[in-house]
């Protein structure tokens, strides 16, 4: 249980995150402008003699409907019904709302840091009343499309506290009691009650400003954009990502996230580096000591950091540019894909820097170009699998992770049959079992050593295969020591685990003097 925090420390904390909303505007990304579809009649009638056929559509949502419908209004949302005043929302009596960004609410959580993650936390019957007093300085009681609006001074449903606004041609201003303006951002979304435009600021009344003035708190004063740390002060100030820190250090990144940008970093935690020092066969960041290592780091650190500001909102399904030079892909569900064709999901996004913006994600992201480096410098190379990197990822990835404990695998002085299973089975195999939720939970030496023996169940030692000596009933020893058995149904060929689970033999890929190597459509388990 939070401890509440007083009347005025809340109300305090409160106005200093609404005016440091402008110490980085636009954290939201640009926002598409919604044509204005407010005629003189005189135009309807031209337009309706030009297109025969005049547009009848009708808005048939109110206010609360509106904004809970609208992506970039979320939290605006979920304002209204903390401070209960939805019922306001869905009056009939007009009403014209003057709406602040997601961007712009979303840093007074930032700021006011764990004790409040949502307005669910304003709970208490006073910070219910701080909450209610803001919103409703955004709120006129009229129907103030932008074809109504003048330059002056409006009255907001608190307590007749006024603001002033100044039209220009294709936007407005808004001035209240501090000294930085709010700009408009969308105009007209019309509803059954009235109308609404998206801002990209909270708005601070002068009854709010003067209590604060009673209390020392000078609000045209506040702290100035200094207080935002840069993305390289987040890191170094946030125990949570030290050994990034370190590692951001070792390839001279770290200063870059301190250079003007602006830059959009993807940041996992102290925990996810694990997977990549597995992958590079160390067990801690001191041993990355080489030229060839740290550009390998390098790599990997700067295929997390985009270019320009990417706030949640603005990710569309497709491809963003790394500093790595390689892209990383984004799908429609807000989630990044690397090399291992394995999500990572945002946990917290839309951290505001003094450069940039962060979202922290559960989990270190691997392009392939750091594949391909490592695959380059070990004895996989040997094995021909660089030619499974484009279409199977997963397992050339588990390879990596268990290339210490598989040196039989790699031995390629003998003959030897290796069975390859497709790339999702092999995620999706690992996934039964109970300490694997994804390959990068595949950082322990425990997981790494079970790994290993998925890899070797699907290696055979000393022979040399080919589909004719593949025959029913034919029993296979494994590398790892447990058998797998040949059936065939149906004209097709199968192999059959420890657990009775078949697999379909697809087709031989590579067949030289001493190696085969067949695809197969399951992984196989050997226990």
């Amino acid at each position: 249980m939070r401890t509440l925090p007083t009347y005025f420390k809340s109300l305090i904390l409160i106005i200093i995150i609404s005016i440091c909303t402008n110490c980085k505007k636009g954290d939201d990304g640009p926002i598409t402008e919604q044509e204005d579809t407010t005629q003189s009649s005189e135009e309807n009638t031209d337009q309706e003699e030009a297109n025969d056929e005049p547009d009848n559509e009708t808005t048939t949502v109110n206010l609360q409907e509106l904004i809970a419908n609208t992506e970039e209004l979320e939290l605006l949302n979920e304002a209204f019904t903390a401070a209960n005043l939805n019922d306001v929302l869905k009056d009939e009596n007009p009403l014209t709302v003057f709406a602040p960004s997601n961007g712009a609410i979303q840093l007074l959580f930032d700021f006011l840091g764990e004790s409040y993650t949502s307005f669910s936390d304003f709970d208490s019957s006073v910070e219910k009343l701080i909450l209610q007093d803001i919103i409703k300085y955004h709120m006129v009681a009229e129907n103030l499309p932008t074809t109504s609006l003048v330059s002056g001074d409006y009255n907001t449903l608190q307590n007749d506290q006024t603001f002033l606004l100044a039209l220009d041609t294709e936007s407005f201003t808004i001035t209240d009691a501090t000294t930085t303006a709010a700009n408009s951002t969308t105009m007209d979304l019309d509803a059954t009650n009235g109308t609404l435009h998206i801002i990209d600021k909270i708005l601070i009344s002068q009854e709010t400003a003067d209590l604060l003035a009673d209390i020392g708190i000078d609000i045209n004063n506040p702290p100035n954009g200094e207080a935002i740390p840069t993305l390289k002060e987040f890191i170094i100030q946030n125990e949570s990502f030290s050994v990034l820190k370190e590692a951001l250090e070792l390839t001279n990144l770290l200063d870059t996230l301190g250079e003007e940008g602006p830059f959009t970093i993807l940041l996992p935690t102290n925990n996810s580096i694990g997977f990549l020092l597995s992958l590079a066969g160390n067990n801690e960041l001191l041993e990355f000591d080489t030229t060839e290592e740290i550009d390998l780091l390098k790599t990997v650190l700067s295929y997390h950091i985009l270019n320009g500001i990417h706030p949640v909102n603005s990710l569309d399904a497709g491809q963003l540019e790394t500093l790595s030079g390689e892209n990383i892909t984004v799908n429609s569900t807000k989630q990044f894909f690397d090399f291992t064709g394995e999500p990572a999901r945002i946990t917290t996004p839309d951290i505001p820097a003094r450069n940039g913006i962060i979202h922290l994600i559960d989990r270190i992201l691997i392009p392939e170009q750091a594949i391909l480096q490592l695959v380059e410098n070990s004895a996989i190379n040997d094995l021909g699998i660089m030619d499974y990197i484009g279409e199977n990822p997963a397992f050339v990835t588990a390879i990596l992770l268990a290339q210490d404990h598989i040196d039989q695998l790699l031995n390629t002085n003998r003959p030897f049959t290796l069975f390859i299973p497709e790339h999702t089975s092999l995620i999706n195999r690992l996934k039964q079992l109970p300490t694997i939720n994804s390959l990068q939970d595949l950082n322990s030496p425990e997981n790494i050593m079970l790994l290993a023996d998925v890899i070797s169940y699907h290696q055979i030692p000393n022979q040399k295969l080919n589909m004719e000596s593949l025959v029913e009933g034919l029993e296979l020893t494994t590398q790892q020591g447990n058998t797998i058995k040949v059936t065939e149904q149906g004209g097709h060929k199968f192999l059959v685990d420890v657990h009775n689970h078949t697999s379909k033999i697809l087709n031989i890929d590579l067949d030289t003097t001493d190696t085969s190597i067949f695809s197969i459509e399951t992984a196989l388990m050997p226990y």
